[in-house]
This record gives structure tokens, C-alpha cells and sequence, in this order.
């Protein structure tokens, strides 16, 4: 009958030699990856170990956070100027804004308000008066305006500021435009084609125009169509 004695004490003989390497190892500072047979050894960190990788772990993290501080405190968040005065065509520059420009750019309302003359002392009362509501006037639209896109800011998720502006004429009005779009370092400048009607439209019309020829900034045109408009040609079939 075969006996497993010998086969036994090899065993035990390799386990003890496996055993004194491993403490040599250590002793020596040398830690074994694999096994005598190839295996990668499992070896659970020891207390220290697992307060050093903690320690790294924070250090990382707050070297990202104040790097990331860092870059926040250096960005100069960019301003976009949009004209508005409360019709279609204006809304439709505001929503092309809100569309098409960067998310975390901040918009900046402008809405002109034409000056009225300060009376003289040789006015009557009642024309006093009349100014004066004219002028309460004006700031009650301003007003309802901004509240206006105060909730469609808030809506789209934009960072929105108001301004109101005083012009004398169409002129005057895009350069005051241009003006607050360098006083706020402003990238572009975004206004309708037309107002509502004829003289709004003769105004807006001219305003845009004017601004293309004065701003320093980039100037964006909201159309009012798909398609740049055409001049429509008579039938020559049809004569008078």
C-alpha cells in the first residue's frame, strides 16, 4: 500500500521555506506581487498605508478645488447687448439671443426711451403736466419690459440685466447702443429688423443700420423672415 508521507513533508517542507522568504521579504522592505507559481498575491493594506492614500486622495482634491477657484475668479463672463422695445420683432432677437448664444453668456437688455424736452418757464401748466406723464409713462413701459424678461431669463436659465436708455433721435439711440455695449466689453450686439408700425418700423429699420455702421462690437440682425426680403417688381403686363 502506497503511502503520501514523503509527499506530505515535501509540502510542509516548501510551505515553511515559502514562509521564511515571505519574512525575509518583509524584513528587507520587499513586498511580493505574485506567488512562487505566478499568481498575483492579494495583500491587504495595512493601517498606515491606508492613511497615506487618504492623505494623497484630499490633497488632490483640494488642489483641484483651488485650481478650479482659480479659474473661476480669472473668467471675465462675456456680455451679449440685445435691443428691445416691446415688439415681435425685438422678442424674436431676445429668443434668437437665448438660442443661439452660450449658456453661461449673460445678456444685457437695452431699451430706449426718447427724451422729453424739459419745459421752459413760459409754459402753461397743463403742458408741464404733460411731460411729466409722458415721462411716467416711458418708465412704467420700462418697467413692464423688464419684469417681462426678467421671467423669460429665468425660464431659459440666463444670467439677464436691464438698462434703459435716453436718445433724442434714431441716430442717437444706436449710439447709445454702441456705448453701452463698450462700457460693458460687450462681444455682440443683437436688434431686431422692424418695430410695429410705421414709424417704429422707419425707426427700428434706421437704428439697425446705424448700428452695423457704428458699434465696434459684432452686430447680429434678427430677421423678420426665413429669407432676406426682395423688392417686388411690377408686371409690365399691367399699365395704367
Amino acid at each position: 500500500m502506497a503511502t503520501n508521507e514523503p509527499k506530505e513533508e515535501e509540502e510542509e517542507e516548501r510551505g515553511v521555506e515559502r514562509r521564511r522568504k515571505e519574512e525575509e521579504n518583509e524584513s528587507s522592505g520587499i513586498i511580493p506581487l505574485t506567488s512562487s507559481h505566478g499568481r498575483p498575491i492579494e495583500r491587504p493594506l495595512d493601517r498606515d498605508e491606508e492613511d497615506e492614500d487618504e492623505a494623497e486622495r484630499r490633497a488632490a482634491e483640494k488642489h483641484w478645488e483651488r485650481t478650479l477657484d482659480r479659474l473661476k475668479s480669472e473668467l471675465v463672463p462675456v456680455t451679449h447687448v440685445v435691443a428691445i422695445d416691446g415688439s415681435p420683432n425685438s422678442d424674436r432677437a431676445f429668443s434668437w439671443a437665448v438660442r443661439s448664444l452660450p449658456r453661461h453668456d449673460r445678456l444685457l437688455l437695452v431699451y430706449g426711451t426718447r427724451k422729453v424736452p424739459m419745459p421752459g418757464l413760459e409754459v402753461t401748466l397743463l403742458e408741464r403736466r404733460s411731460a411729466d406723464e409722458q415721462r411716467r409713462k416711458q418708465r412704467r413701459k420700462a418697467r413692464t419690459l423688464a419684469q417681462h424678461y426678467a421671467h423669460r431669463c429665468e425660464d431659459a436659465g440666463r444670467e439677464c440685466y436691464f438698462e434703459r436708455l435716453e436718445y433724442w433721435g434714431s441716430g442717437d439711440l444706436a449710439g447709445q447702443i454702441c456705448r453701452a455695449a463698450d462700457v460693458n466689453g460687450a462681444h455682440t450686439v443683437v436688434a431686431g429688423s422692424r418695430g410695429l408700425g410705421p414709424m417704429q418700423r422707419w425707426m427700428l429699420g434706421s437704428v439697425s443700420t446705424a448700428l452695423l455702421h457704428q458699434c465696434h462690437s459684432t452686430v447680429v440682425i434678427a430677421r423678420d423672415a426665413p429669407e432676406p426680403e426682395r423688392e417686388i417688381q411690377p408686371d409690365p403686363s399691367h399699365r395704367l
